[in-house]
């Protein structure tokens, strides 16, 4: 969860390899390497690549904190060997928060551009929502075996100076549009959209997408669009979903100021 201290273990597989894991967008303290306190160099540095293996003044198992402070959406960490990185050697997370649900959709990178598809969580994925959690106690019996704090601060430093120190103020997340949907799973940054309703799939919600031929702006064909699914509405035929823009089940004039509101705009960016 954003801006909780958590204590994180590596162990190494074996088979001989030795890993430079990178975690990326956070850096965290070495506390043990084996179960022994780590070489002077490594106890009070910053890192954001975990070395682990039989490599000189390494270890097979290694134990860090870390605090994921500002940034709420999907993380990434690999092995930075060349062979593995370029062999997608890694594993993609996301930070959960209060009441999430559903994980954060999976970027589908092409020539043409990016698409989004459903992401799948493995048993042990979601601290909320997992069939087999993990457990949320590791750092409460950390601080209470090592204690954590003193882990943390080097000698003679006590208190909130202290990283693990209690009480460190957090950034919140940001929502910029206050509509309770934090900005980095946000369809709709710029327009209140609790509903998140994204009919076609392409990553915005409808409130913010009225770009019906995928083209990246607004403009007059999708006008022609929407005129035509007024049409087929008014005469009683069906209409695709993503011409519902305000998603309460009907096409009317609510839907056209919708529109208007994106229109001659680029795609997601109507306020």
């Amino acid at each position: 969860q954003l801006g909780d201290l958590e204590i994180w273990h590596f162990r190494n597989g074996g088979n001989g390899w030795s890993h430079n894991v990178h975690v990326h967008f956070e850096e965290g303290r070495i506390l043990t390497r084996d179960g022994e306190p780590p070489p002077e160099w490594e106890k009070w540095a910053r890192k954001d690549v975990y070395r682990v293996g039989p490599m000189d003044e390494s270890s097979r198992e290694l134990t860090f904190a870390i605090r994921f402070r500002e940034f709420g959406g999907s993380y990434m960490e690999h092995c930075h060997n060349t062979q593995h990185e370029d062999h997608s050697m890694l594993v993609r997370w996301d930070i959960e928060n209060p009441g999430q649900f559903k994980p954060l959709l999976t970027p589908e990178p092409q020539w043409n551009g990016v698409t989004f598809t459903e992401s799948r969580w493995i048993p042990t994925a979601s601290a909320q929502n997992a069939d087999v959690a993990g457990s949320p106690d590791v750092g409460a019996d950390y601080e209470a075996d090592v204690g954590l704090t003193t882990a943390l601060c080097p000698t003679g430093v006590t208190g909130a100076e202290c990283p693990g120190a209690a009480g460190k103020v957090v950034n919140p997340a940001p929502d910029v549009d206050f509509d309770g949907v934090l900005d980095f799973a946000d369809n709709c940054r710029s327009i209140p959209n609790s509903i998140q309703i994204d009919s076609d799939g392409d990553g915005f919600g409808n409130m913010c997408d009225a770009d019906f031929d995928n083209n990246g702006f607004v403009n007059f064909g999708d006008f022609a669009r929407f005129t035509n699914a007024w049409s087929i509405n008014h005469e009683g035929g069906v209409y695709s979903d993503e011409f519902d823009m305000n998603g309460d089940g009907l096409l009317n004039f609510g839907d056209f100021g919708m529109f208007v509101r994106n229109f001659n705009k680029p795609v997601g960016s109507a306020e």
